[in-house]
């Protein structure tokens, strides 16, 4: 594909190639790629929007478009649910006490 884009104008798009001189492209710049692009620079400049779209983006110049998804009035989608357990209201030894509970849970009720 990059071959043919690299073709140089044929018999019928010589007309054109006036055109191209008069933009600037050099003769050995006028290959089927330049008349896209002008073709295109053409489009854009007639109002066609995907076009415009299109030449910004080759140039770097269209910036990169962001979508935010929340839900009803800006709330995230999945809501925060507040913990099943508030531990930070045990003491140290009640802490413990659970942990050890825990573990032995782990290992089928044996403790070491």
């Amino acid at each position: 594909m990059k071959m043919l884009i690299g073709l140089p104008l044929d018999a019928s798009q010589r007309n054109l190639a006036k055109y191209m001189s008069e933009a600037g492209i050099d003769e050995q710049d006028q290959n089927q790629l330049s008349l896209m692009l002008m073709s295109l620079m053409k489009q854009a400049q007639k109002g066609n929007i995907k076009s415009a779209e299109l030449v910004l983006q080759l140039v770097g110049e269209m910036p990169a478009s962001k979508t935010e998804i929340t839900g009803a009035d800006g709330a995230p989608l999945i809501p925060e649910r507040p913990p099943l357990y508030d531990l930070s209201k045990l003491s140290h030894e009640e802490l413990t006490s659970l942990a050890r509970d825990a573990f032995k849970e782990d290992k089928g009720g044996e403790e070491n």
